[in-house]
């Protein structure tokens, strides 16, 4: 039987010779529209369409200052992903993020605001806070009603209708990240057939904290990501714990003073800077989502395309085994026996089918294509989401020729109530607009 790292090496290898570029195929896309009703939709490279959750409600400001590593994400971007709250940069301003957020209607999110957020209706640690949940520095895009696109800062933002992210599968993702947990001990990436020393441990962590957030993940689990943290849950969902992985620089700002002292930091200083400073690839952005849940259904679907993060540790030196739960710290935690950490990355495990063409997006109040309807059984489309917004198959079966009824006077139709007081009446049954379609839809 080959060792892990090996058989590991050659999956991965597989996959990258099989692989096309980055641009050219994607994982998946979602489709955030700004009117409460609307449902966000995800769009699979398969021509598949999910819709994952209603918008309950949108932001009508942003939030400044954000988190303190904010300031070190791309404006335009995703600042940090999680299984409680996704922030998106909009710029930097003095020196901190101005951000907003999605978060969903049941979760536990310090860092956001309602009135600075996309609220959907959905739970913490599912659907676009699990199986599709950006990576830190995803590009988000601001789409108008005319289906312009343009990055999301706070001018676009003003503008838009709807919020567009593409989630890429990565060639360079490394295979994982493995900690020895002593001072000075080795930081080190490893990929198909090389591995790097990127940072030394000045700071073991021998214990866990109770991170909000963590009681929407599972044990071992990937909870947050952002520019200064990766967060790790240690808890089944349900209760809290975890341990955080900080760069050395965000574990000196003035909010983490308390990090040097308490037993739930893991502090690295680094070695290869370009790959452990703050906001650097692979642990700070790039790479780490939260995956689905066991609970979560699209996780079937996730589980098929890309490998879920999930954290490994050996005790006293022991063999490699799965991170153990652990709820409250103790003389007898395991934790405290911990000598050595893995996080295994979410390398994509099959080729995905290229992207089609992008296409000239659609104007509002253009007349929509006639696109054919799909077949009993088939996968529908974005285009065929256009004709059938409830995503059902068309009956091939003709319906059969019912008699001319009598005309009768039309009644006058009552106004339908609006979501959004000074917005239009909103009908949840009409066709979704085409300028919130991806692009190449």
């Amino acid at each position: 039987m080959l060792p892990w790292f090996f058989r590991r090496a050659i999956l991965c290898l597989a996959v990258l010779c099989c692989a096309v570029p980055a641009s050219a195929q994607s994982l998946f896309t979602v489709v955030i529209p700004l009117e409460p009703g609307r449902q966000v939709r995800v769009y699979l490279p398969d021509g598949t369409v999910r819709q994952v959750g209603e918008v309950r409600s949108v932001p009508y400001r942003s939030l400044w200052p954000g988190f303190d590593a904010s300031k070190w994400a791309r404006p335009g971007c995703v600042a940090a992903t999680g299984a409680n709250a996704i922030h998106l940069l909009l710029a930097v301003e003095r020196g901190r993020g101005r951000i907003i957020s999605l978060i969903p209607t049941f979760t536990i999110a310090p860092a956001s605001r309602p009135a600075s957020a996309v609220v959907v209706d959905s739970v913490g640690g599912q659907s676009l806070w699990g199986a599709w949940a950006p990576t830190v520095g995803t590009p988000v895009t601001a789409i108008d009603k005319s289906g312009a696109r343009q990055p999301l800062s706070e001018e676009s933002l003003k503008q838009a209708v709807a919020l567009e992210y593409t989630v890429h599968p990565r060639a360079d993702c490394p295979l994982s990240v493995e900690f020895e947990n002593r001072l000075e001990g080795a930081v080190t990436v490893h990929w198909p057939g090389r591995s790097l020393q990127v940072a030394k441990v000045v700071h073991p962590f021998s214990g866990i904290g109770f991170f909000e957030g963590s009681q929407f993940q599972g044990v071992g689990r990937i909870r947050a990501n952002h520019p200064g943290v990766v967060c790790i849950s240690t808890a089944p969902p349900g209760e809290r714990g975890g341990f955080q992985i900080l760069p050395e620089r965000h574990a000196k700002s003035p909010e983490m003073k308390a990090a040097w002292y308490e037993p739930e930091w893991l502090i690295i200083a680094p070695v290869a800077p370009e790959y452990s400073e703050p906001g650097r690839e692979p642990l700070f952005s790039g790479f780490l989502v939260p995956g689905p849940q066991e609970r979560d259904e699209a996780g079937q679907i996730f589980d098929r395309i890309v490998r879920t993060p999930s954290v490994d540790v050996r005790l006293e030196g022991g063999e490699w085994q799965p991170l153990p739960s652990v709820t409250k710290n103790g003389p007898d935690s395991p934790l405290k026996r911990v000598t050595h950490l893995r996080v295994n990355f979410p390398f994509p495990l099959v080729p995905l089918t290229p992207d089609p063409s992008p296409t000239p997006v659609p104007t509002l109040g253009a007349k929509p294509s006639s696109a054919a309807k799909p077949s009993p059984g088939a996968h529908p489309s974005p285009g065929a989401a256009k004709a059938s917004p409830d995503l059902k198959p068309t009956p091939s079966a003709q319906p059969k020729p019912q008699p001319t009824p009598k005309p009768q006077p039309k009644p006058t139709p009552r106004p339908k109530p609006s979501p959004h007081p000074e917005g239009p009446a909103y009908d949840p049954g009409a066709p979704e607009p085409e300028y919130l379609l991806p692009e190449g839809a």
